[in-house]
């Protein structure tokens, strides 16, 4: 058994792994592997041994908060090594979650009057800013829209006057943490535990918003 983990770290330090990480992860990865497949050499596993594990931590992820985010990556590494040795023919595919903003229908947009999201997915698209200013930028247009529709019936951005832009910043100076979707509807997607005990925000959020409004226009 020792002589098996030896070889998957060795390989997986070499091309770069974490040695701590492996030491960690790796034995019990095998070992869950070597169980499932019912034999104590690493030359006789197959990748339906690997996908019985894969699948036994899903479900157990479901049963169990907290048991990690990715819990196939060091599975995939496993599999990814027998492959260099021979042993199954190709890797685990890694596991990958689609974020919700590259979603066809984005349930960001949830309450978001139809134009004014698809204006916002359209500047989303096309802006020159770096992607996590423009996903940022995205999630407090997104919210913007859902205030204009929570707070007057007409909701295309073409009616978007110089009036409503500042009742909207009026409305964000007065705005505190633990402010909703219940009320303004501004924070939903912000809502956090430390948000909701209301208190006065920071100067940089104010800052913030009006660079992002400006960049979104």
């Amino acid at each position: 058994m020792e002589e098996a983990l030896g070889r998957v770290r060795t390989l997986l330090v070499e091309w770069g792994y974490s040695g701590k990480a492996t030491m960690r992860f790796i034995p019990r990865t095998v070992c869950e592997a070597l169980l499932a497949n019912r034999s104590p050499h690493l030359e006789d596993l197959t990748i339906e041994a690997l996908k019985t594990v894969e699948e036994s931590r899903k479900r157990n992820k479901k049963r169990q908060k907290g048991t990690g985010s990715r819990p196939s990556v060091w599975l995939v590494a496993v599999s990814r090594v027998l492959t260099k040795l021979g042993v199954i023919r190709e890797p685990l595919c890694p596991f990958t979650k689609t974020p919700a903003w590259k979603a066809e229908k984005c349930e960001l947009a949830e309450n978001v009057p139809t134009e004014w999201a698809n204006l916002c997915r359209f500047w989303f698209d096309t802006s020159t800013l770096c992607l996590t200013s423009r996903r940022r930028s995205y999630y407090v247009l997104l919210n913007v829209g859902r205030w204009v529709a929570h707070e007057h019936l007409e909701t295309s951005p073409a009616r978007w006057t110089r009036a409503l832009a500042a009742e909207c910043v009026a409305m964000v100076t007065r705005m505190r943490s633990g402010d909703g979707p219940k009320s303004r509807g501004l924070l939903g997607i912000w809502d956090s535990p430390w948000l909701r005990t209301p208190k006065p925000l920071r100067c940089p959020f104010y800052g913030g918003f009006s660079a992002i409004f400006r960049s979104g226009r």
